[in-house]
């Protein structure tokens, strides 16, 4: 039985990387297999240096994590530290591709290169010709070289067959869990008057704050009773935000704090609204539902693999307008009955499928494999 190891770009174990994802696997994980390593320290000091310097420098044009003899240095160093081990790999292709060149990998990510081009993904709107060229060899190697490849929507599976022609027998569709240390969900849910809104997203443009805010006054024109609470991005500063928006500003996870109030947050809302523009697997969505929070949102990226429209939330067009968001919200709270039936959906959603004790059950026959061969 070879040995399991889990490593990424990141330390794994810090709950502040990568918005906690590799951290809540690797406890979902430890359940079902108890001698788990961990490798936290994938980068040594010297290859950090390297790749922040040339970072700086570059401002973002050059990018060493797709260097092929870096990537390859790093595996070395990692099979040295792990004899005969098989990786569990997640959101690091550049490792997944070296890894898997000598030993068996489990590649976990939520997008291809391919599909996060555009302005809104600004680490890679920066990226030169010639990196995105080497980042592309790297994406399509490690799906190649993988022995199995997990995703966490249908659109991420779906780009990585179209642009890297993936291999469909050797990837799965697993949707991710809930990045929360825990959750106090109301004993007994009563309607209120007033509909509180709430928007968490790090990334001001590119989550749609702007579209929250201008949906908000279409709201506020029509004489809809709402509150709406902005926790992550700072709005910007010319903005009269009035006496119905509040901005909390950065909520930690790993901040006793800071969480209690965040979980204040979740418990009190009525409706997560994040109109995104641009999105691979928002892991707020499933923390939404854990509480019975639908989602109103928008049909981009990795979305819909975890909102299902008219279940646990409701999915507008990409293109949608601040009126035609304002128009969802208001249909939406107007029906108790229907807006009932969704805040039951969502938590069940989340019981059923946007766990990651669910996603560590649904991976295991992969992970299984992975340590006998």
């Amino acid at each position: 039985m070879k040995r399991l190891v889990v490593v990424c770009n990141e330390d794994a174990l810090d709950v502040t990387k990568l918005s906690g994802t590799p951290y809540h696997m690797v406890g979902a994980l430890k359940q079902r297999f108890a001698d788990l390593i961990v490798e936290r320290e994938p980068w040594p000091r010297w290859a950090r240096t390297i790749r922040n310097g040339v970072l700086k420098l570059t401002g973002g044009a050059c990018t060493p994590i797709y260097w092929t003899w870096l990537n390859r240095a790093l595996a070395r160093r990692l099979r040295v530290r792990h004899p005969n081990a098989a990786f569990i790999v997640p959101l690091a292709s550049n490792l997944a591709a070296a890894l898997a060149r000598t030993n068996p990998v489990i590649n976990i990510t939520d997008a291809v290169r391919k599909d996060l081009e555009g302005p809104y993904y600004v680490p890679f709107a920066r990226m030169n010709a010639r990196h995105a060229r080497l980042a592309d060899n790297i994406e399509r190697e490690s799906l190649e070289r993988a022995r199995h490849n997990s995703f966490s929507s249908p659109w991420a599976a779906r780009g990585a067959m179209l642009h890297y022609g993936a291999d469909e027998m050797r990837l799965s569709v697993i949707p991710w869990g809930c990045n929360l240390n825990y959750i106090s969900l109301r004993p007994a849910w009563r309607r209120e008057r007033t509909c509180r809104l709430l928007f968490i997203g790090m990334e001001w443009e590119r989550k749609g704050g702007d579209l929250v805010l201008a949906a908000a006054r279409v709201l506020e024109a029509r004489g809809f009773d709402f509150t709406l609470d902005i926790v992550g991005a700072k709005p910007p500063r010319e903005v009269d935000l009035g006496t119905r928006i509040a901005a909390l500003g950065v909520l930690r996870k790993n901040d006793p704090e800071d969480h209690a109030k965040l979980d204040t947050l979740l418990d009190r809302a009525s409706l997560l609204f994040l109109p995104t523009r641009a999105d691979c697997t928002p892991m707020v969505f499933a923390e939404a539902n854990a509480y019975g929070v639908p989602a109103v949102t928008c049909d981009v990226g990795g979305v819909t693999g975890v909102i299902e429209h008219g279940a646990n939330g409701i999915v507008l067009p990409a293109d949608a307008t601040e009126e035609a968001m304002a128009d969802a919200i208001v249909a939406i709270w107007s029906d108790s009955e229907r807006y009932e039936r969704m805040r039951v959906s969502a938590r069940l959603h989340y019981e059923q499928r946007l766990n990651w004790a669910a996603w560590a059950e649904a991976i295991s026959p992969a992970v299984n494999a992975l340590g006998t061969t």
